[in-house]
Parts: C-alpha cells; structure tokens; sequence
C-alpha cells in the first residue's frame, strides 16, 4: 500500500485504460496498485497533478505541467562554476530530494538570464509542497510571486539571499546594475559584488532583487525552476 499525497485530480494510464484517482486537497489516498511504482511497463500520464508517492518519486514533469520552483537548502559562494556549474549542482539537488525534470538555476550573467535561457510556461510555477508562486511566466515576472519558496526539501527558505543578478522581468540587473555577477559566476575573490533577492522572505520585488553582496560571501542561495 501506498500514500498518496494530492492537490487535484490525476490520472493515469494503465496498459492503455485511464484509471483516475481522486482525493481532496493535502488529504491522502492509499492504493495498492503496483503501478505506482514506475516500473518501466507502466505508461503514466498525469494532467497538472502535484503528488508525492511515499518513498517514491514526485509525480510530475513540468514540460506540459507545473514547474517546481525552489531555494537550494544550502549555502553558497559567488564562484559557482558559471551555468553549467550552478545548474549542474542544483540538478543534484533536485534529484537528492526525488525531484524528477531538469532544473535551471535563477541566474543572470553578462550574456544570457532567465529571459533568454529559460522554457517560459504557460503552465502554474509551484512550490514543492503545490501551493503556487506563479500561474505562468508572464506572472511570475511581472512583479511579485503569489508564496515565498521553500527549499527542495519543503522546508521554509526564511530570511536567506540568493544570488541572482535579475530583475523582475527575467533580464539582468540588480540594485547593483547588470554587471553583478561575479565574473558570470566564476569567482569568490574579494571586492567583486554580486546581486541577490530573497524569495524565502518576500513576495514583492524583492524575491529576486533585494540587494547586493561580496561574492566570497558564503551566506547565499540559488533559485532553482523547472523546465
């Protein structure tokens, strides 16, 4: 048997016959079906569901569903191996806490952000527990987020920066201008500055452009989302 978490209705094909199962908001549903188990047999097909499967795996992909948003649990300085470093390091993060997709760091660096390098959804931009940060793209940058980010493990981000170097709209910038980025995130060398947000505290502006700080400074997080 196992406990199934939801926010809504999913459904699930099973050799090629749906089988819907419902069950009410965060309340639980206990099924025995071995399919829930992923085996490689199994044909899933889930409809803007948000579940949790136990010990198991989430549920949900965000091409064609919700894309999971969350603030990595642990602390950073500002050399984080540019992109590929960042993301390469929070897709691990993700995958530790059985969090299933490909994952992008909310980073903008000399070249590209989020507004250029980011799958930008149409569909809801959500927290690891479900609760929704955003309804699409255009939302999420269009000012404000509707729930601060929790970590990857669903616990609260609280009063914690994150590196960023962007603005609201997904393009480069800060309180520090657009060239805070660390060297496009390279360095942890004294002087240079880097901007940052915190989305564990604030739901305005200030969740992704909040500040500027030294990038050796070791008191900061990455914004993490789906795509």
């Amino acid at each position: 048997m196992i406990q199934v978490k939801y926010e809504m209705l999913c459904q699930v094909r099973v050799d090629r016959q749906p089988v819907t199962l419902a069950a009410k908001a965060y309340g639980f549903f206990t099924h025995s079906y071995e399919f829930w188990r992923l085996s490689e047999s199994v044909m899933a097909s889930l409809d803007g569901c948000v579940g949790l499967l136990g010990d198991t795996k989430l549920l949900q992909l965000c091409n064609g569903g919700n894309c999971r948003m969350f603030i990595s649990s642990v602390d950073v300085n500002g050399n984080l191996g540019g992109f590929r470093g960042a993301d390469a390091t929070w897709q691990a993060r993700a995958t530790a806490a059985r969090l299933p997709g490909t994952y992008k760091a909310w980073l903008s660096d000399s070249n590209d952000s989020p507004s250029t390098r980011f799958t930008q959804s149409t569909r809801p931009y959500v927290r690891v527990d479900g609760q929704v940060v955003a309804n699409n793209w255009d939302e999420l940058t269009s000012g404000a987020i509707q729930n601060v980010l929790l970590d990857e493990k669903g616990a609260p981000g609280g009063d914690t920066l994150a590196w960023t170097n962007t603005l609201i709209d997904g393009t480069a910038g800060g309180m520090g201008g657009a060239n805070k980025h660390c060297s496009d995130w390279t360095t942890s060398a004294p002087g240079p500055f880097a901007n940052n947000g915190n989305p564990g505290l604030f739901t305005d502006k200030r969740w992704t452009q909040n500040s500027a700080t030294a990038c050796e400074d070791t008191a900061a997080r990455l914004i993490c989302v789906q795509q």
